[in-house]
């Protein structure tokens, strides 16, 4: 069977011709497809991004990390504007759960992914269901995070954990990677050129910077929190919290 390109259009070209293996000769041609399913080929080529080459791949990356930080960003104003406000109500407000949960979400995430390309590689390759053990690694340590985080936010130290945490797990992803397979890693794949994945490793260590200096950020907002006990909770930031 022959079929086309995906990267020629948006919409998957699942139309393919049919020969007979042994003489050749000419079995059949896949029919037109639905306006259903045209729809639905238009919709999966639109998510996978296998047309418009590396620069549209790019441009998603750098899209979804927009949207990341913008629904990050959003949670934590949400928060702040509503402390002093919750601030009479106690616990009945349930604010405090909300902050705990929102240092797990944001900061455990990241974590979970880093672990889950890091069980990638460690992960022994005849493990039965080695897929399925990825994933149980990715929720085990995002919930994990999220319950270290939840505790830490208490002494105002949740984001700093979690932060440096991440940091060192996608520092390691290069060095795990170089270990684990020395057919490619960074120094192999840079020299033969392969740049998709290169960008694995290269992205990752652009990852442990950015976490790196979030951490130091964290760090620095914990100690004016502390500095500063008997500020209103309306306008100080709670230790570690994003602005």
């Amino acid at each position: 069977a022959f079929g086309t390109d995906h990267s020629r259009r948006v919409a998957w070209d699942m139309q393919q011709v049919h020969y007979d293996a042994a003489t050749g000769a000419f079995v059949h041609q896949s029919t037109p497809a639905t306006a259903g399913y045209t729809a639905y080929a238009f919709l999966g080529g639109l998510h996978m991004a296998q047309f418009g080459g590396a620069p549209l791949r790019w441009l998603y990356f750098v899209l979804g990390l927009a949207g990341c930080v913008m629904l990050a960003t959003g949670m934590q104003v949400w928060v702040r504007k509503r402390a002093q406000r919750c601030a009479t109500a106690g616990l009945v407000s349930g604010h405090g759960l909300v902050r705990a949960l929102n240092v797990g979400v944001v900061a455990g995430m990241p974590l979970a992914c880093a672990s889950m390309l890091l069980a990638n590689r460690l992960l022994p390759a005849a493990i039965e269901n080695r897929a399925s053990a990825e994933i149980a690694v990715f929720c085990a340590v995002w919930a994990l995070a999220a319950a270290w985080g939840a505790a830490r936010d208490r002494v105002g130290r949740g984001w700093r954990d979690l932060f440096l945490a991440t940091a060192i797990a996608m520092a390691a992803i290069p060095l795990v990677n170089a270990a684990t397979a020395p057919d490619s890693h960074l120094g192999v794949t840079l020299a033969r050129g392969e740049w998709a994945l290169a960008a694995v490793d290269l992205v990752a260590m652009g990852f442990a910077l950015g976490f790196a200096l979030l951490t130091r950020a964290a760090g620095r907002s914990a100690a004016v929190a502390r500095a500063a006990p008997a500020a209103s909770p309306g306008r100080v930031a709670r230790a570690g919290e994003i602005a």
